[in-house]
């Protein structure tokens, strides 16, 4: 009975390889022309990542500089870039 088991999973998960490999392969190609279009357009896709649920949480308490801090550490980005996408989130109108 554990005989058949196994060799039944083998065929299958050799099948589903099969089958998945085409669209992985696929989608690694269209991934690599999204980042050539990125690039070719001069867009940082990371400047399109909003902050997270707690630095938006630290802004809006007032915590601007930990705010900062945990959106530079987070998206890799620079001061002015962090204190650019943060501002939204503390001003009265929000």
């Amino acid at each position: 009975m554990t005989e058949v088991f196994w060799m039944v999973l083998m065929i299958v998960g050799g099948l589903g390889f099969l089958l998945l490999q085409p669209l992985t392969d696929r989608l690694s190609r269209i991934e690599a022309k999204l980042d050539r279009l990125l690039a070719l357009q001069g867009i940082d896709e990371n400047k399109w990542q909003e902050p997270s649920a707690e630095v938006i949480k630290l802004a809006r308490a007032g915590e601007k500089i930990s705010a900062l801090r945990l959106y530079r550490k987070q998206q890799g980005a620079g001061l002015k870039e962090a204190k650019e996408a943060i501002e939204k989130y503390i001003s009265p109108n929000t």
